[in-house]
């Protein structure tokens, strides 16, 4: 190190949140996950389209959702969606965010829904 070294502030890889929920009803998508991996499973890192301007923070938990069970995907008019899948955010910027997976039921892929709750 010499006198003209520019020095970086030291800012930690390690994210601390606080999980929690909220009652605003926020619609999102997953749009790519951590390695492109083709399948998304626990433990992921996903990247959403939405971010703090549609009401995301760290430690908001959401829902990735699907419509029916899946054994007709064209059968499926007048279903309720269902939860296959809980994920935190760890951060949020304007317009995008960055979620763990915490919890799933089947494997994920780039294109499923998220939602804040559940009617």
């Amino acid at each position: 190190m010499t006198r003209e070294d520019e020095l970086v502030p030291y800012e930690s890889n390690i994210k601390s949140v606080i999980p929690h929920f909220t009652d605003k009803q926020i619609y999102g998508k997953i749009v790519e996950a951590d390695s492109e991996q083709f399948m998304i499973s626990n433990n992921d890192f996903v990247f959403l389209n939405v971010g703090s301007s549609n009401g995301i923070q760290p430690g908001l938990q959401l829902y990735v959702v699907r419509r029916g069970d899946g054994m007709s995907p064209e059968d499926t008019k007048g279903l309720p969606d269902v939860a296959v899948a809980r994920i935190l955010v760890v951060e949020a910027k304007e317009k995008t965010s960055t979620a763990y997976v915490t919890t799933l039921d089947r494997p994920l892929s780039v294109g499923d829904r998220v939602r804040s709750r559940l009617e």
